[in-house]
C-alpha cells in the first residue's frame, strides 16, 4: 500500500494523509461522544426528576437524586471540555444530536405519569435502566475509539457508575416483586 506524504510548510513538519484523517476521525469521535452524551444526560436528569417528584419509595427517591446529581456533574465536565476547545454543544449536521431521539420517548414518560405508586416506580425503573444502558453503549464507543485521555477516563467513569446504577435499580426492583 502506498501512502502519500504531504509536506507542511508550517514548522517544517510533515504528515501522511492517513495520519491526518485518523487524527480528525478520533477528534470527531471525542466531540460526537460529548455532544451525544450531553443530550443523554439531560434526558437522564429529566427522567430522574420524574421519580424525585412522584415516587414515595425512599430508596428510589435517593437513587434518583444520586443519578440526577451525578449526571449534572458530568454535564458540567463535558460542557467545560467543549468550551475549552471553542465548540458548541450543538452540531446540526449530526442526526444523533436530535434531542427528541431518546431511548425514553415522550410516550414512555407519559406511561410513567399515567401510573400511580409502585406501578409508576416499576415503569420508571425499567425506563431508567434502558436509558443508562444507552449511556454505557455511548461510553464504550468513546473508550474503544476516542483519543482524548480525559474523555476516555470520563467515559470509563460513566460506564462504571451507570452499570452500578442499573445493578442498584435491579435490586430495588426485586423489592417491588
Amino acid at each position: 500500500m502506498v501512502v502519500a506524504v504531504l509536506a507542511i510548510s508550517c514548522g517544517g513538519s510533515s504528515t501522511t494523509s492517513t495520519e491526518s484523517t485518523r487524527s480528525s476521525d478520533t477528534e470527531s469521535t471525542d466531540v460526537t461522544f460529548v455532544r451525544r452524551m450531553l443530550i443523554e444526560h439531560q434526558h437522564g436528569i429529566d427522567l430522574a426528576d420524574i421519580a424525585i417528584t412522584r415516587s414515595s419509595y425512599l430508596d428510589l427517591l435517593e437513587f434518583a437524586t444520586t443519578i440526577s446529581a451525578t449526571q449534572a456533574s458530568e454535564v458540567e465536565q463535558m460542557q467545560n471540555w467543549l468550551r475549552a476547545r471553542g465548540l458548541d454543544a450543538a452540531d446540526r449536521s449530526d442526526p444523533g444530536l436530535d434531542p427528541s431521539r431518546s431511548v425514553v420517548s415522550e410516550a414512555d414518560r407519559e406511561s410513567i405519569l399515567a401510573e400511580k405508586g409502585f406501578a409508576s416506580d416499576d415503569v420508571w425503573i425499567t425506563l431508567m435502566s434502558q436509558h443508562q444502558q444507552r449511556s454505557i453503549d455511548l461510553a464504550n464507543l468513546e473508550i474503544d475509539s476516542g483519543s482524548d485521555p480525559t474523555l476516555i477516563e470520563l467515559a470509563r467513569s460513566i460506564r462504571d457508575s451507570h452499570q452500578s446504577q442499573i445493578d442498584g435499580l435491579a435490586r430495588i426492583y426485586v423489592t417491588f416483586g
